[in-house]
């Protein structure tokens, strides 16, 4: 594993949000999306805002990284400021795939009081061209309706290899793009470009 440098606009970027942003993070290297996120979230809980990590994996593993990242997990959970969520594919729901984006949103909020700071993603399967189409229209539903009343900052991260096992990965990323405030991409050869779209 390289030893991941953050560029100094990608820094500057995750620094400067102070203000509600719905920002997009696609990466190469799942190192560098650590130091991303946890930096978003360190940032967050020192500013005492309640700070929302959503995983597919166990959250068991995502304490253990988080340790490793400096941030007192134990310290902030016990503050009720840090909520780890292990949550459930939404396009499982026994309803419709709204209704399971719908209940999420409600259950990951349930604990917590705004400002918010909600890192991850709800859609766990973007590998084919279904799952990326709906991960691209619940983006652009929230973006475009929900986010308004939203009082928080959201960091949504996707990994460019899943991304690219779509036959039409550059317009499924594009379309990424344009539902977000902001983007950082890490491209396949390590370089970091940083988007503002407002």
């Amino acid at each position: 594993m390289r030893n991941i440098v953050l560029p100094a606009s990608a820094l500057g970027f995750i620094d400067s949000l102070d203000s509600k942003k719905h920002s997009l993070l696609v990466y190469s290297e799942p190192s560098f999306a650590k130091k991303i996120e946890y930096l978003f979230v360190k940032n967050g809980l020192l500013k005492g805002e309640y700070c929302i990590v959503l995983t597919h994996d166990k959250t068991k593993f995502i304490e253990r990284e988080m340790l490793e990242h400096n941030i007192d997990v134990k310290k902030y959970e016990e503050n009720g400021i840090l909520h780890i969520y292990q949550i459930s594919d939404p396009t499982e729901h026994n309803l419709s795939i709204l209704d399971g984006f719908k209940e999420l949103t409600k259950i990951i909020l349930s604990d917590s009081k705004p400002p918010y700071r909600v890192v991850g993603r709800m859609m766990y399967d973007v590998k084919t061209n279904g799952g990326i189409s709906i991960a691209c229209h619940f983006e652009n539903l929230f973006h475009s309706s929900m986010f308004e009343n939203f009082d928080g900052s959201v960091l949504c991260t996707y990994d460019l290899d899943d991304i690219k096992s779509n036959d039409r990965w550059q317009q499924w990323l594009t379309k990424l793009k344009n539902c977000h405030d902001a983007s950082i991409i890490q491209t396949k050869d390590g370089k970091v470009v940083v988007n503002f779209q407002g």
